[in-house]
Formats: C-alpha cells, sequence, structure tokens
C-alpha cells in the first residue's frame, strides 16, 4: 500500500472532505435515508459547516495517501464520532483503524468511552473496531442510526 499518512484538519481541506464524504455516503449509506434524511445529511456535511465545527471545537482527522484525502473522522465533545467516512477506493486498508487509533491514542487520558450513531451499513464496521450496540435502529430528521459505544480500555483497536 502506498504510504499514507494522519493529520489534523487543515483549513481548505473542507470541500475535499465533503465531496469523499458525499460520494460514499451516496455509494453505501444513502439508499437507507428517506429524502428528508439524505438532505439533512448533506446540509450536515456541507463544506461550510464542517469548517464551521471545526472551528467550534469538533476534531477533525483526515488520511491522506498522495496529498489526497482518503479518509476522515470527526470528533465532538472529545468522545462522540460525528463523521466517520473512508473513500471507498481505499476500503479494506486498515485507514479506518488508524484514523480511530489516533483519535484514542489522543484522548484516551480524557474519556473513558466513545460513542456514535452508526449506519446500518457501518455496524458491523463499528462492531470489528470494538463498539457495541447500545440501543434499537433509531430515526430523526429521517437519519436511520444505531447507537453504539466503545469503552476505551485499550489503545489499539484489532481487526
Amino acid at each position: 500500500m502506498e504510504e499514507l499518512t494522519i493529520g489534523s484538519f487543515r483549513i481548505g481541506d473542507e470541500n475535499e472532505i465533503s465531496l469523499m464524504v458525499d460520494r460514499v455516503f451516496d455509494e453505501f449509506i444513502g439508499i437507507n435515508y428517506t429524502y428528508e434524511g439524505q438532505q439533512t445529511f448533506k446540509n450536515f456535511i456541507k463544506s461550510e459547516e464542517l469548517l464551521k465545527r471545526y472551528k467550534s471545537g469538533n476534531k477533525i482527522l483526515t488520511c491522506r495517501i498522495r496529498n489526497q484525502i482518503a479518509g476522515m473522522i470527526e470528533v465532538r465533545d472529545k468522545n462522540h464520532i460525528s463523521l466517520f467516512f473512508v473513500d471507498s477506493k481505499y476500503h479494506n486498508l486498515g485507514i479506518g483503524k488508524k484514523l480511530l487509533n489516533e483519535v484514542l491514542r489522543n484522548d484516551l487520558s480524557e474519556i473513558d468511552f466513545i460513542t456514535v450513531n452508526s449506519s446500518i451499513y457501518s455496524e458491523n464496521i463499528y462492531k470489528k473496531l470494538g463498539f457495541k450496540t447500545v440501543d434499537a435502529l433509531q430515526e430523526k430528521d429521517g437519519i436511520k442510526f444505531i447507537p453504539m459505544k466503545k469503552y476505551c480500555k485499550e489503545v489499539e483497536v484489532t481487526i
């Protein structure tokens, strides 16, 4: 695999992140959402919204391959994953695991657990990353999600 780098969000990344997340959403996740849910999600990932959340304190990390964004993770309040996407051409290369490990490595002393509202598509991926389902499938604003939690006893995620 080509060399990848995990790093912090840089102002100017928001457009590339938004486009990548939108592509992956359309390919794998959006089919399970209502029209309302698709619109809610697409508004959430607009570049100006990403930038606004970053400036308000959300942590955003990116994974780059050949200086292109191959994956990203956004965390709010140090322990809730708001967005977590890997470009489909880079699936199954461990990029998601590396992004999550970097979040846990940096914030482990301050958090006991990390949560996510997983899409139906991503539930098994999160289980492989050590998350447990904590509630039934829910829907809000047309977005279907499964609440999940991972206790942070270990820094490294194993698959």
